[in-house]
């Protein structure tokens, strides 16, 4: 979070960011912005927020400062596994990118850039499935844990 922010704090506060842990970090960036009169958008995944240690700490800072929250999800979860593949997420767990031709796709992420050639996913499908099954419980818990 902070490394992305670092524009929002002077450089006394950019000093101590390596020692920060998250709610402090979000403490932080909520007053800067608040400073400016903007709005902070804490954007994350669920499976980050379900295995990061922090999580319940995070979650009891978020209820304790009255900020409002919105899970957003693909309802499609076929879909999302496919654009994770697409991406190069997940270091082939489900699958890995593929050409028009059929061959390995190594441009992940900045394929969104170049719509000329298109990108397929080639699925594991002896995986697909339950990867699909644990996303569904993985946004489950998640919603209700915040």
């Amino acid at each position: 979070l902070l490394k992305n922010m670092v524009a929002y704090f002077s450089d006394k506060e950019k000093s101590r960011i390596e020692k920060l842990d998250m709610t402090m970090s979000l403490s932080m960036a909520l007053d800067a912005v608040a400073r400016e009169g903007e709005s902070l958008l804490f954007k994350t995944s669920s499976d980050l927020l379900r295995w990061d240690p922090s999580f319940e700490e995070m979650a009891s800072f978020f209820r304790d400062s009255g900020i409002k929250g919105a899970l957003v999800f693909r309802r499609n979860t076929l879909d999302w596994n496919v654009c994770r593949v697409r991406d190069c997420f997940d270091a082939g767990a489900r699958g890995y990118p593929v050409g028009e031709d059929g061959k390995r796709d190594e441009r992940c992420f900045d394929r969104r850039k170049d719509p000329s050639h298109p990108t397929w996913a080639l699925l594991k499908a002896a995986r697909i499935v339950d990867k699909m099954q644990r996303d569904t419980v993985i946004r489950a818990d998640t919603a209700k844990r915040l």
